[in-house]
């Protein structure tokens, strides 16, 4: 019955080369969600935007650290926005209130309740 109510994974949106940031948001999974399954994910208008290499690399080097975690590198082509957040939720199969994104006043343009349940890891840059 637990397991039931729980998400065996969750997202990160991470939208730069961040690694404290990303840190982060990986510890308070650890400390408090019963995931074994990370997938960053990248919102970005044109896929040869060069942060998604960066972004690539961090999530490599996550890897490395927390070796017990499965992570999957995921990358969308579009405006972050809730109905994008939405859609995501919905194709990867992660609920809303098990994804994360960095609180940024640049990526937020509506109100966070807008975005469905998705939590706010608070360390930005």
């Amino acid at each position: 019955m637990y397991r039931s109510i729980q998400s065996d994974s969750v997202g990160y949106f991470a939208a730069y080369d961040d690694l404290a940031s990303l840190n982060k948001a990986i510890t308070y999974i650890l400390q408090n969600e019963v995931a074994i399954n990370v997938k960053i994910i990248v919102v970005k208008r044109d896929r040869t935007d060069p942060m998604i290499s960066k972004i690539a690399a961090c999530t490599r080097m996550m890897a490395r650290c927390y070796r017990k975690l499965k992570f999957d590198f995921i990358v969308v082509e579009g405006d972050f926005s809730p109905e994008l957040v939405a859609s995501v939720s919905e194709v990867i199969g992660t609920p809303r209130n098990f994804l994360f994104m960095a609180c940024s006043d640049e990526r937020v343009s509506q109100d966070i309740a807008s975005y469905g349940g998705v939590r706010m890891v608070t360390h930005w840059r």
